[in-house]
């Protein structure tokens, strides 16, 4: 069996000889690896992601990311006049500190980029024709798709304050938002991708950040809309959301989500989740980055591997992942017995 076989089956529910394996690190965490253990790039590569098996895909910005001359707001602004800052302190992620709808009264002014003319996806339907064999692409549509997005579009108190009591604006700026994404999605089924992976930061450690009915009532629908033409295609809907969001994983599930990333076993309990919700859907991630594997020994990430595959596969819909990202806080010594322990049980 194929990895790419295998990331099929276990995102629609049938078996597998042993589990997918999908491991993230930044690229501050791979050179710290591979210069510790004389490792080659190319034998760390097949170790996160064997046989090039998966691969998050995108569209080409035919009018790339922008800065202003002097901005010490922003290092650059995305195709939504979002601007960003990267913090170099950090190992991952940017920062977003520029959000371009400044007051509610300007939603109704606000517009999307024509994705048939802003985007190209000729490089991604030629990437894809040569190496669908072997590869599962999965379409990137996770960088916020509709919480995050308002947010990022509205800054975070606002886009809260909004959808509290600012709803039909709100509501306007969201579906103008799906339909943007709508043709986005078009386009990849177009290219031949298989799947989708979307992505809104709802949650926090202890919970959501936005209150599930107001979720339900703004959000949901729009999730749905989006899963939905994926699903008609006969594509597989990955989503991401950090923290615990439990609340909302039955509301996940009826919109088509085939898969939940990541797991990150210090907010949810991954017995918990597998009792509740495993029969129905597929978990990714599970191994935690911010407690074993940066606080723990390589004996206690070796047990806490064989533990979260043992658990969070116990109805053969896993992928194996940290619970994020792998940064360079983590030792060398525990990413080594976590790959080792990868090898030795999953089987």
């Amino acid at each position: 069996m194929t990895e790419k076989q295998r990331f099929a089956n276990v995102l629609t529910g049938k078996s597998v000889d042993r589990f997918p394996v999908q491991i993230g690190m930044s690229h501050s965490a791979r050179k710290k690896y591979q210069e510790h253990y004389h490792l080659p790039d190319a034998e760390l590569c097949e170790i996160q992601n064997p046989g090039n098996g998966y691969v998050v895909c995108g569209c080409t910005d035919l009018m790339p990311n922008s800065n202003k001359p002097g901005d010490q707001d922003a290092d650059w602004y995305d195709e939504l006049g979002v601007g960003w800052k990267k913090d170099k302190t950090k190992d991952i992620g940017a920062i977003n500190t520029v959000a371009p709808i400044r007051n509610v009264e300007d939603i109704k002014n606000y517009r999307f980029p024509n994705a048939a003319t802003r985007y190209s996806f000729a490089d991604l339907t030629e990437t894809i024709r040569k190496n669908k064999s072997k590869t599962y692409f999965i379409a990137n549509q996770a960088s916020g798709t509709f919480f995050n997005k308002y947010r990022f579009l509205r800054g975070f108190e606002e886009g809260l304050v909004d959808m509290m009591i600012h709803q039909k604006e709100a509501l306007y700026l969201l579906d103008q938002l799906l339909e943007w994404q709508l043709e986005l999605a078009r386009r990849y089924i177009q290219a031949g991708v298989d799947g989708v992976t979307t992505g809104d930061d709802v949650a926090l450690q202890k919970g959501l950040v936005i209150n599930p009915d107001i979720w339900r009532k703004l959000i949901k629908p729009r999730q749905k809309k989006l899963n939905q033409i994926y699903k008609d295609a006969g594509l597989t809907v990955i989503h991401h959301c950090c923290g615990d969001c439990r609340s909302i994983i039955k509301d996940y599930i009826e919109t088509g989500v085939d898969c939940l990333n990541p797991v990150q076993p210090e907010a949810m309990p991954i017995e918990k989740l597998i009792e509740e919700f495993g029969a129905n859907i597929c978990f990714y991630g599970g191994v935690g980055v911010q407690s074993v594997m940066q606080h723990g020994t390589p004996a206690e990430v070796d047990k806490a591997t064989e533990k979260t595959i043992r658990t969070l596969g116990k109805h053969g819909r896993y992928i194996v992942a940290p619970s994020h990202t792998m940064q360079d806080c983590i030792p060398c010594e525990n990413v080594r017995a976590f790959f080792e322990a990868i090898d030795k049980y999953n089987r």
